[in-house]
């Protein structure tokens, strides 16, 4: 796990023109993907 998220560090870093950038861009991902997980669980709930 730490490997990806090194992964996704860097490619944030390159891929923004300052670190405040990738910082910003770095959360709204972590609530990208906190709010897949919740679909994902309340999917498995309507099954």
């Amino acid at each position: 796990m730490d490997d990806k998220v090194i992964e996704i560090a860097d490619f944030l870093i390159s891929n923004t023109r300052t670190y405040r950038e990738a910082r910003v861009a770095s959360e709204k991902l972590f609530q990208d993907v906190a709010r897949e997980i919740e679909l994902r669980a309340l999917e498995r709930e309507v099954r």
